[in-house]
């Protein structure tokens, strides 16, 4: 998939589009939105995505790896989220009420913030890409336009712009 839009759909699946909305706590025309690409989700629905659905934040903003979050799902398949939370040894363990879920909430904010960098840089080089691009078709106009010049009487301008709107002969 290509586009957050269309990876909003997948997520979505057999859902209704109002249904979906509601889970989410946005208006169905707000999501309608989002999947025809007219707009983007803030920060806080993405999030809310990734909670309530075990949607990796990566998989959501940049479609790399997997769909679901392992981890969302571990914790799905044993119990609710709120009552499992990732440690530094990659296990899960039972908390106290409510700290698993805000310990989940924390890290899915991480790795959201780490995709977003990843889209920022990402969107940074096409930019560069883009601007080093423009700027060689520039030099090159300028060359012509210079060997134009160059021509003197031969060419006048009016007659070259005159040239470039006919058609090649075949």
């Amino acid at each position: 998939m290509t586009t957050i839009s269309k990876r909003i759909v997948l997520v979505r699946d057999s859902l209704t589009q109002k249904d979906f909305a509601e889970k989410l706590g946005i208006n169905p025309n707000t999501l309608r939105s989002y999947e025809c690409g007219r707009s983007l989700p803030n920060q806080e629905v993405l999030e809310r995505v990734c909670v309530q659905f075990s949607v990796s934040p990566s998989w959501l903003l940049l479609g790399k790896g997997e769909m679901k979050s392992k981890e969302n799902e571990a914790a799905s398949a044993t119990g609710s989220p709120q009552d499992t939370v990732r440690t530094d040894t990659e296990t899960t363990k039972p908390r106290a009420n409510g700290e698993g879920a805000l310990t989940e909430k924390i890290r899915l904010l991480e790795e959201l913030l780490c995709a977003k960098d990843e889209v920022i840089k990402a969107k940074d080089e096409v930019i560069k890409a883009l601007g080093a691009e423009n700027e060689a078709k520039n030099a090159k106009i300028r060359s012509l336009e210079s060997q134009i010049d160059m021509c003197g009487g031969f060419v006048d301008r009016e007659s070259f712009s005159s040239l470039q709107r006919r058609p090649p002969h075949d």
